[in-house]
């Protein structure tokens, strides 16, 4: 039996990170003691619709089938679109860290799996522009 400290991550983390990014920003707005209602038009809105959209590139650029250069530069676009929006989200974490009242351990998990996410997304794109260097 492997124990869960043994397992290695999936190629395919930056897609389990991303929904479980997108899920833990759902229960957090939800939450009065994390984001107060007051904030939550201005913060806990903006940080859900980001979490989403980086999910939403993610699967966009997950589901195409790289043959050709058009197809390898449809990914990367949504790809990149990405980690622009988890640059976004970043700066709406880090108003959220310095304007409201979160438990430093919420905020500790949730910073550490967005950073998860950043990590495995951009080993993703990495991997792929090896991957598929004849189509750059």
């Amino acid at each position: 039996m492997v124990k869960s400290c043994d397992r290695k991550e999936s190629p395919a983390e930056f897609i389990n990170s991303a929904h479980e990014l997108e899920k833990l920003t759902m229960q957090l707005t939800l939450r009065e003691n994390a984001i107060p209602k007051r904030y939550r038009y201005i913060l806990g809105q903006p940080l859900c619709t980001a979490a989403r959209d980086l999910n939403r590139n993610i699967v966009y650029a997950n589901g195409i089938y790289v043959n050709s250069k058009d197809t390898y530069q449809a990914r990367r676009k949504y790809q990149v679109k990405a980690r622009l929006i988890l640059a976004d989200y970043f700066e709406l974490m880090r108003l959220a860290f310095e304007l409201l009242p979160i438990k430093t351990s919420v905020m500790d998990e949730w910073q550490a799996l967005a950073n998860k996410e950043q990590r495995a997304l951009i080993g993703w794109i990495e991997a792929d522009s090896k991957r598929y260097k004849e189509f750059i």
